[in-house]
């Protein structure tokens, strides 16, 4: 998807939805069908930008589609995903956490196009010779890892203007999901603070109270950590 430049060409719109379907997915038939409505929520955009989006993934190698008739007489979409390969090296988590957390939908659409690509060049750095012997564990249990692709590279690979980098990783940093460390980001695994979950759902609620209609918000409810604002 990215060695290969396919996620450079996607439109924006299928960037900001691809990771929230994939969130979806169901480990053994492959199948997500989340509603419009639940991915406009997620991934931050309009319900017309969301079906652009879905548009946009028609014929996205790995993902199928298909409309079927719901029990209550309307038409919606399920979607049938593949998969990441499981040979070392062709891919990489992305942590349901990120979409459902509710960092996702406050990213611009330029930084949603950078953060795949951010995770896609990062390392995991070794600190000590104790965690060469325990790797393992150390690598399972890491929060972050190491990025030090060149701007210009990961704008090619995100498929967005060199001059969006810039507010881009601002945006990425606002959300807690890089850092900056000399000459290189910290790119978080898992977002490195929390949202507090009555202010995330209030602020969902009055954006998108032409969605909801009395359903219950799709983000995380569980008790979190205060994020100081962000």
């Amino acid at each position: 998807m990215f060695s290969q430049g396919i996620w450079a060409t996607l439109p924006k719109a299928s960037k900001a939805i691809f990771p929230v379907l994939s969130c979806f997915r169901d480990g053994k038939t492959g199948v997500a069908f989340p509603s419009e409505q639940t991915v406009a929520i997620l991934s931050g955009r309009t319900d017309k930008v969301v079906r652009m989006g879905i548009k946009g993934l028609e014929g996205f190698p790995g993902v199928q589609m298909e409309r079927y008739l719901t029990a209550r007489g309307r038409w919606s979409r399920r979607f049938f995903i593949t998969a990441p390969p499981q040979e070392k090296g062709r891919a990489f988590p992305f942590f349901k956490a990120v979409v459902t957390g509710g960092y996702w939908l406050f990213l611009t659409p330029t930084a949603q196009a950078l953060y795949p690509v951010m995770r896609y060049f990062s390392f995991y750095e070794f600190w000590s010779a104790e965690e060469r012997d325990d790797f393992d564990e150390q690598f399972l249990n890491r929060a972050f890892e190491y990025c030090e692709a060149e701007t210009v590279v990961m704008a090619e690979h995100a498929g967005i203007d060199r001059r969006s980098m810039g507010p881009a990783l601002k945006s990425l940093e606002q959300q807690c999901l890089v850092e900056p460390e000399e000459d290189r980001w910290k790119v978080w695994l898992r977002p490195s603070k929390f949202h507090v979950s009555l202010q995330l759902n209030g602020w969902t609620a009055m954006k998108y109270r032409h969605l909801l209609d009395g359903k219950k918000l799709p983000v995380n409810d569980g008790k979190k950590l205060p994020s100081d604002g962000k």
